[in-house]
């Protein structure tokens, strides 16, 4: 959107027209992170005395600070902005599968203070409670100011209602038609802003993680449940006015077994940590010489994970067989998704991930390239996560400057 520098209007709108392009000054600042006021006047088509005066306001309200000089080919070197990256901080909490995790950054994303808190077994209304408890101890345990907090952003598990941050549904952990916006608003006194875990994650690793910008990015996130996020052009893809990417409901095997959801064959019923641990178990008949036999028998353990992992790493052929199956299962529902999608990286994560990056990496690229258009397939780059834990917490901090920074301005038409 370009500026409003040549409207004429009344007393009301012009302040109305300049808050938006204070806006817009603030929001080019953030994105190129270091820009001259001449680049700024171009960029938006606003007069360099316009600019000028929009930048003095965000340095004196410390939103704003002053570089240095630039580079010239010839006269004067401009002088370079930048945001303030202490001038507010932002609270992030991530309500994880047996973990809850809160983190206090400033605005480039360096984290300040970070709790973490188990929560395994704890679920409906003492979650909620133990959520603003916890996001208050850390605000506490941070020292902050609570008027420099821009704002809280929480990475829920479930389907969330974005216009009232209501979570719809979350089976794990007993939510349904919570209010949790609201709730944690009214505990908190700060304003809060909700988005499903895995939209989070990928947001996430999109800001901080990924070393350069691209126009459409696919997480996937394989541990527990199967769960996915897509990022177009900077900003999560969001369904009508509910979250959206659940991908681990995608069916790819229409005799498989039952999913939670109802459903057969969905891709969470398959290849979920859950679901490898029990396709193992079965197949201990078919692999007698399996080195897992032993281990579960004589030390009555059940299949896990890890111990199938660790198998896989010795080439035993029941635990390969596990994660190539899950890996092509995992390859065809990538390859549509690049089919429909086109995107520029597809991020695979998670528990299941790690445990056999190796043989799943490898299986995954091979079937969706049998299985996706070849010359979208070519465009893509595989990686794995760069944030570890810290990826929803972290997408729950760049969810909350989205919001507060970059959300939709008034269009000049609503300003008359």
């Amino acid at each position: 959107m370009k500026g409003c520098d040549s409207v004429r209007m009344n007393t009301g709108n012009a302040k109305l027209v300049k808050e938006v392009n204070k806006r817009l000054v603030l929001q080019l600042i953030r994105r190129e992170r270091a820009v001259s006021r001449a680049d700024m006047a171009r960029t938006l088509g606003l007069s360099p005395t316009t600019v000028s005066s929009l930048v003095n306001e965000l340095i004196k309200e410390g939103l704003v600070l002053e570089l240095g000089s630039g580079t010239s080919r010839r006269g004067r070197r401009p002088v370079i902005y930048q945001i303030n990256p202490t001038a507010r901080v932002v609270v992030g909490a991530d309500v994880g599968n047996n973990v809850l995790t809160v983190i206090v950054t400033v605005l480039n994303g360096r984290v300040m203070e970070k709790i973490e808190t188990d929560i395994d077994g704890v679920v409906g209304q003492e979650l909620v409670t133990t959520l603003y408890q916890e996001i208050d101890r850390c605000i506490r345990v941070s020292g902050v100011d609570r008027s420099r907090i821009l704002g809280v952003g929480i990475a829920s598990p479930g389907l969330i209602d974005y216009e009232s941050g209501t979570v719809i549904q979350a089976v794990n952990v007993d939510w349904a038609n919570v209010p949790l916006k609201g709730i944690l608003e009214h505990e908190l006194g700060l304003q809060v802003h909700i988005e499903n875990m895995n939209n989070a994650a990928a947001l996430g690793e999109y800001s901080w993680g990924l070393e350069r910008e691209v126009r459409r990015f696919l997480y996937l996130n394989v541990g527990q449940g199967v769960g996915g996020g897509i990022i177009v052009n900077g900003r999560v893809l969001q369904g009508s006015g509910v979250s959206a990417s659940e991908i681990g409901h995608v069916i790819v095997d229409r005799n498989g077994d039952k999913c939670r959801c109802g459903a057969r064959g969905c891709l969470e019923a398959l290849v979920s940590a859950k679901a490898l641990e029990k396709r193992g178990a079965q197949l201990l008949r078919q692999f007698p010489e399996s080195i897992l036999l032993e281990r579960t028998r004589n030390h009555s353990k059940p299949v896990s994970l890890e111990l199938l992992a660790e198998a896989a790493k010795q080439n035993d052929p029941l635990a390969v067989n596990v994660f190539v199956q899950a890996g092509e299962w995992l390859g065809i529902a990538v390859a549509g998704l690049i089919n429909i999608f086109n995107p520029d990286i597809v991020m695979l994560g998670g528990r299941v991930i790690r445990a056999a990056e190796e043989v799943l990496m490898s299986k995954i690229r091979s079937t969706a390239r049998e299985n996706a258009f070849p010359a979208l397939f070519e465009m893509v780059t595989f990686v794995t996560p760069r944030l570890g834990p810290l990826s929803s917490a972290m997408g729950a901090v760049s969810f909350v400057l989205q919001q507060e920074f970059d959300r939709p301005l008034i269009e000049l038409g609503d300003l008359a």
